[in-house]
């Protein structure tokens, strides 16, 4: 009984805290998408914002940008849902961010989830999911889920050191010597 207790005001003091991280959030993959071919939400009432390819076609894919601020270090988690029923061993996704393929994905076991994580440096990221399969059926296809992003750490630009009192001697004279050059060439 004392570790229920202990478990319900741990749960209770996460649950006050709230996110852990406040800049975590979900990649939402049709909404920044720029271009797909074959490919469909299944579910998209429940607006998980998931990827499935479509019943009629062996191939398929979706593309797109997700932007991320502030400019920093990111945890791209991703999620791949192997279909629950049909277990198709060569039928897979693959996972392109930034240009470079990060994971090839299969259709089994069914019913089990794949989590796997990728960091992105910048302020966005470009994807690409290319689908394949030698089925066509309805309802057979693994699905990509909404994946998230998550903040590891901001980066910002590097201070400009301050210039010495000579820097700036040599600046103000610098700006006045452009400024007389300047009145001289009109003047001529």
């Amino acid at each position: 009984m004392k570790n229920f207790v202990t478990f319900l005001m741990f749960s209770f003091a996460v649950f006050l805290a709230g996110p852990a991280n406040a800049l975590d959030f979900y990649t939402q993959w049709w909404y920044n998408s720029t271009s797909n071919e074959g490919v469909h939400d299944p579910y998209p009432a429940n607006g998980y914002d998931e990827v499935r390819l479509n019943d009629d076609v062996n191939s398929g894919s979706i593309q797109g940008t997700v932007p991320l601020d502030p400019f920093g270090l990111w945890q791209i988690t991703f999620f791949c849902q192997p279909d629950e029923t049909w277990e198709i061993e060569e039928e897979y996704v693959k996972v392109f961010v930034n240009g470079t393929l990060v994971n090839t994905e299969y259709n089994y076991p069914k019913g089990v989830e794949k989590v796997f994580y990728y960091e992105v440096l910048g302020n966005s990221f470009n994807y690409r999911f290319e689908f394949y399969s030698p089925e066509t059926g309805a309802g057979k296809h693994l699905v990509m889920a909404r994946g998230r992003a998550t903040l590891i750490e901001e980066l910002k630009p590097a201070n400009i050191p301050a210039l010495s009192r000579w820097g700036m001697i040599v600046l103000f004279l610098l700006t006045i010597a452009a400024g007389v050059l300047v009145i001289r060439r009109r003047r001529a």
